[in-house]
């Protein structure tokens, strides 16, 4: 039973972290409980995912789909606390600067929005938008979140910290093995077999596939990656599962 309630409280705290949903007050939080429990993230993307599902099912009874696309966007936004946006934005504005190692550390952490993240922002959200208007169906909405998280699981373990630097995303990915997480790479795969048939193996190894092009390429310019990065990763690893699926279904 101690087993079970310590994972229990490792997951908690992560919910507590991805979202904005309030946790037991009581838990004691530590960097290495949370490093632990975001291993879980893509399964907390379900309990998002559900919450899309039910905004969508919701909304589409009085509204036409172009509403309730920007509906279930501002909701996933909300609840997540802007989180991972943020992270395309501190990345867009290092990446657009042309600058690399300190220099690139440096304006990523800077709280300040500049151009580059401006931009990197509103090219997500909006082609989020326009994928999302012909992708409102409750299977994609459920797995969208999932697939974003995948995403960040899988870069934590192909990418390194870089040294030097310190951050919150330092300990999740140290942390992070393919020996302490392949259950939940596992999991997830036969979930989108369950839900696309054939075609989720297809969404799973394109997701796969860009967030190993993606790691390799950001962690060229600071040796390593950050949180912000990871955090990036899910709103990129979501837009390219809304792309593929457009493709696949459409």
């Amino acid at each position: 039973m101690k087993w079970i309630w310590r994972q229990l409280e490792k997951i908690l705290i992560a919910i507590g972290f991805l979202t904005k949903l309030p946790i037991p007050k009581s838990l004691e939080f530590s960097s290495l409980k949370l490093s632990s429990g975001l291993v879980f993230g893509p399964l907390i993307g379900l309990l998002i995912g559900s919450l899309l599902v039910v905004i969508n099912l919701v909304s589409s009874i009085y509204f036409p789909s172009y509403i309730v696309a920007v509906l279930v966007l501002v909701i996933y936004i909300f609840f997540t606390g802007g989180l991972h946006i943020d992270g395309v934005g501190d990345l867009g504005d290092a990446l657009f600067s042309g600058k690399s190692g300190e220099v690139f550390y440096n304006i990523m952490k800077d709280s300040r929005l500049g151009t580059g993240g401006f931009m990197s922002i509103i090219f997500v959200l909006f082609l989020d938008y326009l994928l999302l208007i012909d992708n409102l169906n409750w299977k994609i909405l459920l797995l969208l979140p999932v697939a974003g998280r995948l995403g960040m699981l899988l870069g934590s373990i192909i990418g390194n910290y870089p040294k030097n630097y310190k951050g919150l995303g330092k300990i999740f990915i140290e942390e992070r093995t393919w020996q302490n997480s392949w259950i939940v790479i596992l999991l997830v795969l036969i979930i989108f077999l369950v839900f696309f048939s054939w075609k989720g193996l297809l969404i799973y190894l394109a997701i796969t596939i860009l967030t190993y092009i993606l790691i390799k390429s950001w962690q060229k310019k600071l040796s390593g990656i950050t949180g912000d990065m990871l955090g990036a990763l899910v709103e990129y690893n979501q837009l390219a599962y809304l792309f593929v699926i457009y493709i696949l279904f459409k």
